[in-house]
Formats: C-alpha cells, structure tokens, sequence
C-alpha cells in the first residue's frame, strides 16, 4: 500500500494532468457559443474540483473535519478556549491542523483528544500557569468548584509559573489511561480495555504495546520489556503470564516491590 506522501504525490500529478487537459480543451472552445462544444470543459472542469477536494482533504485538515473523525467531543479548540477562558481567539490566529486524517483515526482509536493551545490571552498577556490561573479561579469561585491550583505559595516567584508560556499550537494528548491495543474496540472504534487495575507486569506490556503501536518504542527499549524478561518477573511474583491472576500468594507478597523498583 503507497504511503501518504506517495497517494499525495500521485493525486497531485493527476490534478496537473487535469489542469492542463482543461486548458487545452478552453483554447478551443473558447470563442464558440455552441453549449455542446463546452461539454468536455465542462466535465474536466467537474473532475478538477473533484480531485482538488479529495487532495485538499489529504494536506489539510479542518477544524470541523477533526471533530467527525475524532468526535466532537475530544477536539477542543476556539470554541472551548472562550467557553474556559472567557475570550474568544480570532481566525488569524488558529494555527492548521499538522495531523493528517489517517493520524486523526488511529489518534480515536488510542483515545486521545486535539487539543488547541494558545500562547497568549485576548490582551496579549502570555499564558503561563500565574494568568491561566488568574482567569480561571474567580470563573472557579463563581460556580463554586473548588481551587485549579491546590497551593502557589512555593512557585509564586518561579520562573516556570510567572514566565513559561505555552506555544500557539495544536497537539494531540493521551486519554485517562493506556490502551490496552490487543483488545477489542467499541463502536466508535475505540479500544475498550486499559492498562488501569492490572500488575506491574501486565502494564509494562501494554504500555510497549502501545508505545510500539504509534512508533515511538525504540528497538533497544523493546528489549529492556521483551517478553523474556517480562515472563521471568512474573515468575518471580507469581504471576500467571496468560491471565495475569495470582497464583503464589507468598511469592507474590514477597517479590512484587522488587520488580516495581525494577521496571520503573
């Protein structure tokens, strides 16, 4: 199967193709008043839009075509950023989308959200943690939800919370838990079991499972949690490999702080 770039690049000369056979068919037709002799430019026209739409959807995505591939609820953008923050952030300065819908659907099926990020408020004050924290608290104390921030007194005058601010950007941020990758999905295509409620063992194996499934499990880390290594620990604390139940109480009580220490 072609990588994107390749269907990018294919679709992109099929388009110049296009362009080139419409133009041509224009210069002759150009001058005629005849409706038939403006039959074929006008289905290589139909075609043209056709294929500059299909590669359109390929380079960029929009904010709305994010929320159908990823459910409107875990794209948070300019919409939510008023709602949270009280200050709406103008067209201009909403930076493109720099995933790819193919990016977007497996992006669903780990569970992860879009999420827009601004680097300054509507009166171009940098968001650090001190101003998120100064809109969001008074807007907290109305509906009575408690503090954002438990206790700022220790990094009040740190550089991390009067100077760092995010960046104007897009990312994609993981979900409440790992996904258990191996396990079936629902029908919104996400997978219906995590790395929650389980050994160390187990979740050691997930999170390789997922790390490895968005290429980002380095070969040498592969083998720092292989499977050899991983079925020794659960020997260890035995630990059933398949069903991960316990069935040596005694070892398990005995052991299971070793291999934490081990696998952290």
């Amino acid at each position: 199967m072609p990588s994107l770039c390749e269907q990018i690049k294919t679709e992109y000369e099929q388009l110049q193709n296009l362009k080139e056979q419409l133009v041509l068919e224009y210069e002759k037709v150009k001058d005629s008043n005849d409706m038939k002799d403006w039959s074929v430019v006008k289905k290589l026209q139909v075609e043209w839009e056709h294929a500059y739409a299909n590669l359109e959807k390929k380079l960029y995505v929009s904010v709305e075509r994010a929320r159908e591939l990823l459910g409107r609820e875990n794209v948070l953008g300019p919409e939510e950023i008023e709602n949270a923050f009280g200050f709406k952030v103008s067209e201009a300065d909403i930076p493109p989308i720099p995933y790819n819908p193919a990016e977007l659907e497996k992006a669903r099926e780990l569970g992860e959200q879009l999420v827009l990020r601004i680097s300054q408020d509507s009166d171009g004050n940098p968001m650090t943690m001190k101003r998120i924290n100064e809109i969001m608290q008074p807007r907290m104390d109305v509906d009575n939800e408690g503090k954002l921030l438990h206790n700022t007194d220790w990094c009040e005058n740190e550089g991390f919370y009067q100077n760092d601010s995010l960046r104007t950007e897009w990312r994609l941020i993981g979900g409440s838990f790992v996904p258990d990758v191996t396990s079936a999905k629902d029908k919104e295509g996400r997978y219906t079991k995590g790395s929650t409620n389980n050994n160390y063992v187990h979740q050691t194996r997930l999170l390789r499972g997922y790390l490895k499934s968005i290429d980002s499990l380095t070969e040498a880390e592969g083998q720092e949690c292989s499977d050899e290594k991983l079925r020794r620990f659960s020997e260890q604390m035995g630990v059933d490999w398949d069903s991960q139940e316990i069935t040596d109480e005694e070892k398990y009580n005995e052991n299971w702080r070793e291999v934490a220490g081990k696998l952290r």
